[in-house]
C-alpha cells in the first residue's frame, strides 16, 4: 500500500474515534501536514465548535478556514468566539482583518471598534484599524488610531514604524523622523528600521551628512544582502553625487540627473 493512502486509511480511523476537541484538533494539524485539506477543515471546524475549546483554538480554526477560501465557516468561528468570550480583542482583529481583505470596510470598521471596547489597551488593534484608515485614504482618522495605539502600548516598534511610513507618504518628513528615531530606539538590532531612516533623512530631507554616516556605519554589515543591500550602495553613489554636488563639482550635477534610475525603496 502506497504511504499516502496507508496514512488516509489511518486518518479515516482515526476521525471515527476522536471524541474530545484536542484529539479532533491533533489529528486536524496531522491531516494539515499530511496535505488533506478537507479532512483538516473539518476536524478544525468540529474541535472549534466545541464549547470546551479554548480560545486560540477557535480563532486559528477559523484563520485556517479563511486561507481555504471557506469564509462562511469562518465567520461562523469568529462569531462562535465573540459569543463565548465577548471580551477577546483578538477574535475581534481577526475577524476585521478578514472582513478588510473582502473590502468589507464597514463590517471590519465595526469590529475594530468592538474589539477596542473590549479591551482598550489592546495596541496591535489600533494599529491594524489605522492601516484600514490609511489604505482607505482617511488619514487624520488613521492617525487618531495610531496615536492612541502608542497610547496603549508605547513600547510598540511597529505602530511607530506604521505611524512613521504614513506621515512620510504625505511629505510630513519632520514629524515622521522622531517616530522612525524611537523605533530604531525599541529595536536596535533590526536593520530595516535604520535603513528607512536612511531612506527619510536622504531622499526627504537631504541630510546628506546624516545620511552618509549612516551609509558608512551599514555597508561593512554581512546581515546586510540582496534588495537591501542594493538599495544601500545606490544609495550610497547618490550621496556621493550629491556632496560633490554642493561642493560645487561639475561632473556631479550630470551625475545628479541620472537619479530616476534608481529605486528610493521604502
Amino acid at each position: 500500500m502506497l504511504p499516502v493512502y496507508r496514512d488516509f486509511f489511518l486518518i479515516e480511523g482515526g476521525i471515527s474515534t476522536a471524541r474530545t476537541w484536542r484529539q479532533q484538533w491533533r489529528l486536524a494539524e496531522i491531516c494539515r501536514e499530511l496535505g488533506f485539506d478537507t479532512e483538516a477543515q473539518d476536524l478544525y471546524r468540529a474541535a472549534a465548535v466545541d464549547s470546551q475549546a479554548s480560545g486560540s483554538c477557535r480563532i486559528a480554526a477559523a484563520l485556517y478556514c479563511n486561507t481555504q477560501g471557506d469564509y462562511a465557516t469562518a465567520t461562523e468561528l469568529f462569531q462562535l468566539e465573540q459569543k463565548l468570550d465577548r471580551d477577546n480583542p483578538v477574535a475581534y482583529q481577526a475577524y476585521a482583518l478578514m472582513l478588510k481583505e473582502q473590502g468589507r470596510f464597514e463590517e471590519a470598521e465595526v469590529q475594530f471598534q468592538q474589539g477596542l471596547q473590549a479591551d482598550p489597551t489592546n495596541g496591535p488593534t489600533y494599529q491594524a484599524y489605522a492601516l484600514m484608515l490609511k489604505e482607505q485614504g482617511r488619514f487624520e482618522e488613521a492617525e487618531v488610531q495610531f496615536q492612541q495605539g502608542l497610547q496603549a502600548d508605547p513600547t510598540s516598534g511597529p505602530t511607530y514604524q506604521a505611524y512613521a511610513l504614513m506621515l512620510k507618504e504625505q511629505g510630513r518628513f519632520e514629524e515622521a523622523r522622531p517616530l522612525l528615531e524611537h523605533t530604531i530606539r525599541l529595536q536596535p538590532y533590526d536593520v530595516r528600521y535604520r535603513i528607512q531612516w536612511l531612506n527619510l533623512v536622504f531622499y526627504g530631507l537631504d541630510a546628506v551628512d546624516e545620511a552618509n554616516a549612516v551609509v558608512k556605519d551599514l555597508l561593512p554589515r554581512d546581515d546586510i544582502t540582496g534588495s537591501l543591500r542594493k538599495h544601500l550602495r545606490d544609495t550610497a553613489n547618490l550621496i556621493d553625487w550629491r556632496q560633490s554636488l554642493l561642493a560645487g563639482d561639475a561632473e556631479a550635477k550630470h551625475n545628479v540627473q541620472r537619479r530616476s534610475q534608481y529605486t528610493t525603496g521604502s
